[in-house]
Order: C-alpha cells, then structure tokens, then sequence
C-alpha cells in the first residue's frame, strides 16, 4: 500500500472569504493546479480516494476523482485541526489499497512530525506547500518511509 498524503491546491485568501471556511474554494488557479494533479497521477496506482469535507479539498480531488471513475470518500479524520490520533485511525483502517488522501497544511505537518517521532524516514525536509504530495511507503501495514512530490505547476 502507498498513501498519497495530498495538500489541497491552491484556494481563495481565507481573510477576504465571506462565510464558513469550510466553503472557501479553489482558485482559478487552484483548480488549473487540481488539474495538473489529475495528471501527475496518471500512471500511479489509486484504489481509493478520500478526502476532508471541505471545498477546496474536495475540489482538489474531483478531477483525479472523474479520471479514474471513482468516489470521492469523505473523512473526519482529515479536516483542519484534525487530531493525529483521528488520522492514525484512518490510516490503520485503509488495508491494502493505494489511497490519496486530501488534507490541510496543519494535518499534514502534525502526520508528518509523529511519524519522525516514530522513527519514519523522510528523505526530504518536512515540508508541504499547497498541491504538493507526501508519498508514504508502508511494509505490512506499517509507514516506513517518506518522500516529497512537489506540487506541479498550475
């Protein structure tokens, strides 16, 4: 199994949104990046796809969604603010499947900072800019090791 862990694209300035952030959208150029995603992901192997329930996330995963004909779950465990042991959950529960999986920035870096406490590898810095990807190897079961795919040019 390999987790794709995927920072939403490129959204909508949080200060100037009107209304729940959980509405906040993709920019135009936010959605041509969701786009470039779609075909980064094109010989990658994806059995599931699973996303935070807000816009910009889901928005981020549709065009990788219609590709490859399939569902767009949605999850808890990947909303901002976001707890690791609600994302650890998730992760043990994903069996066997290659998964992307969409989140936030701060999910991201808190997986990222207890699976370096866990004694994963990360042959990169730790870092995580918007559309970018952090492939995570597992070996029965277990996260072993870390790379980052940076985001792909929108």
């Amino acid at each position: 199994m390999t987790i794709h862990l995927l920072r939403h694209a490129k959204a909508g300035s949080r200060r100037h949104h009107v209304g729940p952030d959980i509405q906040r959208a993709l920019t135009k150029a936010g959605l041509r990046q969701a786009h470039a995603i779609a075909e980064e992901f094109e010989s990658i192997p994806v059995d599931r796809i699973i996303s935070s329930e807000y816009v910009r996330c889901r928005e981020t995963v549709t065009p990788l969604a219609h590709r490859r004909r399939l569902p767009v779950d949605l999850d808890d465990a990947l909303a901002e603010g976001a707890s690791w042991t609600a994302l650890s959950g998730l992760l043990r529960k994903l069996g066997g499947t290659d998964v992307v999986l969409c989140t936030h920035g701060d999910v991201i870096g808190n997986a990222l900072e207890n699976l370096s406490a866990e004694g994963v590898t990360f042959g990169d810095d730790l870092v995580f800019p918007k559309g970018s990807v952090w492939v995570l190897e597992t070996v029965e079961g277990d996260i072993v090791s870390g790379h980052h795919v940076p985001a792909p040019s929108s």
